[in-house]
Formats: C-alpha cells, structure tokens, sequence
C-alpha cells in the first residue's frame, strides 16, 4: 500500500486538482495506468486490494478511484459497495480483464460511474477520466458542496399497470427528502401522459429538453440545468415532450445518459417510469440504486406486481435493489400476508404501505403541491417518513415519524 501528500506546487493545472486513488492486485497494471495519468492528474495512492483500497479512500479522500474488479482479500464490487455506502459522492471506475456482462452489471448497481476493460487503450482511459473529473467539478459547482448521503443517485419507480398512486408517491418522497435538506430532481419519464408537472402546476420547458435529448450535449450539466423546471417548494422536474411523435422517437441511450447525468446536479434523482417499463427504459434500471415496484391494492394490480417483481429479479437485478411498495387498506392483513408469502420466494418483501386518501391526493393536486407538503400531519406524510428512515439510514427523529408504530409494525410487528 502505497500512499502521497497531496502536491501543493502553485503551477499544477486544473486538472492536477483531480486526485486518482489506484486499486489493482497487477503492479503491472497499477504503474501502466499511474504512467497513462500523472501528466494530467494527481495520483495520491496505490493498493493492491479492496480492503486496502477502502483504508486509503478513508484518510485520503480521493475525487476518483479506479477499482479492479478481481483482487484477492476483497475485489472490487465489494469494495466499491462499502466505499460508496460511506461516500455516496465518490466515483469509481471498474476495470475487468474479461468481458463479464454480470460482473460490470453488479460494479454498476454497486454505484460505479464508468467502466473499462483490459487491456486498458490510454486514450480511453484519459477521455473516461477527464469526463468524470469535469462532471464532478461542475456537480460541485452547481451544489456549493460535496454531498455524502447514504443512498444516494437515482432511485427509479415502476409498476406493472397505470393509476396506482405511483406520481403521488414520488413527488410526496422527493418534498421529505427536500425537508431533510437534500437537492432532488423528479424525472418523468412518461412521455405524453406524464402527471408531474400537472400535478404541481408547472410548465414545463419541453423544448429545452428536446434539444438536449436531440443533440449531443446530453451530458453536459448546464444544458440539462437549463432544461429543468423549479417549482416554488425548491423541487426540479425534468419532463419528456408530450408530443406524442417527437416522445415516440427519443433515443433512448440519450434519455438514459441524460438522467444519469442528472445526479451530477442534485443529491437524488426521483424516476417516474411508465407503467411496464418499455424496453428503452430498462438499462435505466441498471444504474439505478434502488428499483421501487409500486402496486395498490386492486387484486389485478397485486397479481401484476408479482409478475413485475418476479420480471425484475430474472434479470438479474439483487432482490435488496427491487423494493415493493404498496398503496391501499392499511387493514388488509390477510391480503397483505398472502402477498408477502409470493414476495419472499423471490427474496423480497413488501418495504412500506402508503394508505389510499384520494380526497388528500385530489386537494393537493388542485392546490400545486405534493401531498406530503399540502397534508404534513397524515397517516399518509407518516408513511413516507416511515419509508425514508432504513433507505436513508437516519433515525425516525431526524425523519420527522412520530412514536407510534409504523403500519407494517402495527399489521407483522
């Protein structure tokens, strides 16, 4: 293990501010890439695997570390995974000596930004390195400040059939999440039928988007800071174009990238996917931190979700990832635990009941406001602050959920 002070020369350039931790078993490996990087960036330490890597992220604070996937004591994913839930901001680079779609697929739900295979071309590395070091730049920017909150990046909602509640939900997470102090953007997704920006009263700015979708520019931070819509509780949304020929030709890699890029410009983003998940969507999925499948209490809607739920474990995306939530009768019990009975074959369970109030959902959509903000004292605002506490790792105080027992408590506590 291997470790430098940080340069203080006054002529480093801009990108010498960028500090490179380098994790790799192959001191081979390890010297070609600090070889490849230290005309541009500063390389600050060296390990030799993930447990090392972990000690040195912890006293060095890197901006990025470039991670081997394979590495005897701890690889990779391991590593990246506890790096990550320490410091939601940090970003990490995998590297493979073979092309396993699996091993990339969990290096990427584990929350690496990028990845590269060996062995490594040198113009590859210097454009993945350099993009990486100029978004983290501009995110914090744009912040003022380097957020580290457990969970963070985009969590994304879907549910097997339309009118479940799922819009509701979402803007009613993202204004607790907003009350907690974080910076979150709502992504819609849905394409001509999309409820957000109706649901708050907003215009949005379709055409900025367009351009931003339609160019090549999808990446870059301004551009996609110009094309969000602030609404007054300190919320952004981002919206597709409801023309329906223009929504019908998205590019979905774009899309994909473009929402990717948003977490560069806020702590969360919220995704608000269409009902089934069409096919332009679903790499959407794997960057992801959290897949949260949302049903209401309608019988057809319970047996869907199975289904939903059941499609996405198939793909191989962990069960801890996929998340059930359900909107209904709180009193269900006999339903609830029948539902939860097909849940656990697949290695989940339901996380959290949101009770139906239509009257509440309907006045907070005629007032402009999520309904965690126009109704802060009901069972349902109670939900959502019950919801947070284990995804954020934070007490129920600092949440805001008052002493009683959550509904899952009172129904299997």
């Amino acid at each position: 293990m291997v470790r430098w002070k940080h340069s203080k020369g006054e002529l480093m350039s801009e990108t010498k501010h960028t500090r490179i931790l380098l994790v790799d078993d192959d001191p081979d490996i390890t010297e070609s890439v600090a070889c490849y990087l230290e005309d541009d960036f500063e390389i600050v330490g060296k390990a030799q695997n993930g447990k090392e890597g972990i000690d040195l992220h912890r006293t060095l604070s890197p901006d990025i570390v470039i991670m081997d996937i394979d590495m005897p004591v701890m690889g990779g994913i391991e590593a990246t995974n506890i790096i990550l839930d320490e410091d939601a901001d940090a970003y990490v680079v995998v590297l493979s000596g073979c092309k396993d779609c699996k091993s990339i697929r969990a290096a990427m739900v584990a929350g690496a930004r990028e990845y590269l295979f060996k062995p490594i071309e040198r113009e590859d590395l210097l454009a993945v390195i350099h993009r990486l070091a100029r978004q983290q730049k501009e995110r914090r920017q744009l912040l003022g400040k380097t957020p580290k909150v457990p969970g963070a990046g985009v969590w994304s909602f879907s549910s097997a059939v339309g009118g479940v509640g799922q819009t509701t939900m979402i803007l009613s997470i993202a204004n607790e999440l907003l009350s907690l102090g974080k910076s979150v953007i709502v992504a819609d997704m849905n394409a001509v039928y999309g409820d957000a920006a109706f649901y708050l009263k907003v215009n949005p700015n379709e055409s900025s988007l367009q351009a931003v979708l339609e160019g090549d520019n999808f990446t870059d931070a301004e551009e996609l800071r110009r094309a969000l819509v602030d609404h007054t509780s300190g919320l952004k949304l981002c919206v597709l174009p409801s023309d329906l020929i223009t929504a019908v030709s998205l590019d979905g890699k774009a899309l994909i990238e473009a929402v990717s890029s948003l977490t560069h410009l806020a702590d969360y983003v919220l995704v608000d996917l269409p009902a089934g998940v069409p096919e332009k969507y679903v790499d959407l999925l794997d960057v992801s931190r959290f897949i949260f499948s949302v049903t209401d209490d309608t019988l057809g809607s319970l047996k869907n979700l199975g289904r939903h739920v059941q499609l996405l474990v198939k793909s191989e995306f962990p069960p801890v990832k996929v998340r059930p939530l359900y909107v209904g009768d709180s009193e269900a019990e006999q339903q609830l635990t029948a539902f939860n009975g097909i849940l656990s074959k697949l290695g989940t369970e339901v996380s959290q009941i949101f009770p139906r109030d239509e009257k509440e959902a309907d006045a907070a959509i005629v007032a402009g406001q999520a309904m965690t903000r126009y109704a802060p004292k009901s069972e349902y605002t109670q939900a959502v602050r019950d919801f947070l506490v284990p995804i954020l790792e934070i007490s129920p105080e600092e949440a805001g959920v008052k002493k009683s027992r959550s509904i899952l408590e009172r129904l299997f506590g």
